[in-house]
């Protein structure tokens, strides 16, 4: 018995030349053509009513579904792509966003590092923090960020993990205007809309991912509290019901701990996605808030 999640992010028939790397229509259809040879797709109600009935949970063996984080604009069109084929799936949406019209530190990082070189961000932010430099755990780094190179380690893991968040937010947002660009008009056109969750939600696809997109075990409990349920409330007031399902930012083991899991269940959540890779077997399928994942550059080795 075994569900095999798969999380994807950018969808994009062209990619830019660094910053991040998206799936195209060709390669979706592909992974799902690979992953059908030995598994059946399920849906988000399909994994609810087996993780509420132990007695179900045989309904999950050599099953998978496809994930998509950080409610992107773009993932629209794979929404359409798989939907030409009958295949359903699951769209985590971060809040911020759709009420606040700001750009996610995230993406803002993306689309910086699209248009500079890593080694450039490296040194400026070397020359204004070195404190939190010095605590850089280069294998930390790299359980986090396993696809990227040293030196973009450095700048991302520096900048979730070890930045104060007001430095953190006054670096980028300095980079991200003399880089990219106003970040209002950036916003309407990266990320989804409320017509985009309203159709999400009608067919039972949608997820929450957080307001603000930060790690939520790096939050104090109560900024925590009030990340997940803000999140949550918008998404239910937008698509007319409530959401059952959490994909946690970032998602590796910095990001998810004991607390984070034990907040997101009393907020009335039923099941949660990390990054932890690998099939979820029975044993993991009893713990629902912390399913097991893989990123969709690892297919081929689970499928």
């Amino acid at each position: 018995m075994s569900l095999l999640a798969v999380n994807h992010h950018y969808y994009r028939e062209v990619s830019p030349p660094g910053g991040f790397y998206p799936i195209n229509r060709a390669r979706l259809l592909a992974e799902v053509g690979l992953l059908r040879k030995r598994r059946r797709p399920i849906s988000q109600k399909e994994l609810l009513d087996a993780l509420a009935d132990p007695g179900q949970m045989h309904d999950l063996s050599d099953t998978f579904i496809l994930t998509f984080d950080d409610g992107l604009k773009e993932q629209m069109a794979a929404l359409h792509a798989l939907e030409s084929i009958g295949i359903a799936a699951l769209f985590f949406v971060p809040t911020a966003p759709l009420t606040e019209r700001r750009v996610l530190d995230v993406h803002k990082l993306h689309l910086i590092r699209a248009a500079r070189a890593d080694a450039d961000l490296v040194a400026d932010l070397e020359k204004l923090f070195p404190k939190a430099l010095s605590r850089m755990d280069m294998a930390a780094a790299a359980r986090q960020y396993r696809y990227d190179n040293d030196v973009a380690r450095r700048v991302k893991y520096l900048l979730n993990f070890l930045l104060d968040p007001n430095e953190r937010r006054d670096w980028i947002d300095r980079v991200f205007k003399e880089t990219v660009g106003r970040e209002a008009d950036v916003a309407d056109t990266l990320y989804m809309d409320r017509d985009d969750i309203r159709s999400l939600a009608q067919f039972n696809m949608l997820g929450a991912h957080g307001h603000s997109h930060r790690p939520l075990a790096t939050m104090d409990t109560e900024v925590m509290v009030q990340d997940v349920a803000l999140s949550t409330e918008i998404l239910a007031d937008m698509g007319g019901q409530a959401v059952k399902g959490i994909s946690f930012p970032y998602g590796g083991p910095t990001a998810v701990s004991d607390s984070v899991v034990e907040v997101c269940a009393a907020s009335g959540l039923s099941f949660g996605f990390t990054m932890q890779r690998g099939c979820n077997q029975l044993l993991e399928l009893q713990k629902p808030m912390r399913l097991k994942r893989i990123d969709c550059n690892d297919v081929a080795e689970y499928a």
